[in-house]
């Protein structure tokens, strides 16, 4: 199976997909999807239920970004995709402690294989 629950909280449960993600030298394209336990509302009023996101990450300098987000109306990505970014505006930020989400991907998309170049 390629999609792969690795956190929970109250609110969410945070999946890695494996198959989509890709590691090249010290960087990662990593796709994660949150699944909420309850319908949310995103800033246009929009109900979803579930998130995908794909991250830029630098393994080396501990350091990530979102490129793209997708917003579901049903869970496990599934539905329709009542919003979508593929060039979000995201200027990045530090990976967080350990014993956080942020630090659980990070610590993911660092260990993938690097992709093979053909």
């Amino acid at each position: 199976m390629s999609i792969e629950k690795y956190w929970d909280s109250a609110e969410s449960s945070t999946y890695a997909d494996f198959e989509n993600s890709k590691k090249m030298g010290n960087k990662a394209l990593f796709w994660i999807i949150v699944d909420y336990h309850a319908k949310q509302l995103n800033a246009a009023g929009q109900e979803f239920q579930s998130a995908k996101l794909l991250y830029e990450i630098d393994c080396e300098n501990k350091f990530r970004k979102v490129l793209q987000i997708f917003m579901y109306s049903l869970p496990m990505a599934k539905g329709s995709v009542v919003y979508s970014s593929v060039s979000v505006n995201d200027p990045g930020g530090a990976v967080p402690d350990k014993g956080k989400v942020g630090h659980r991907t990070w610590e993911l998309a660092c260990s993938l294989k690097e992709a093979s170049r053909n």
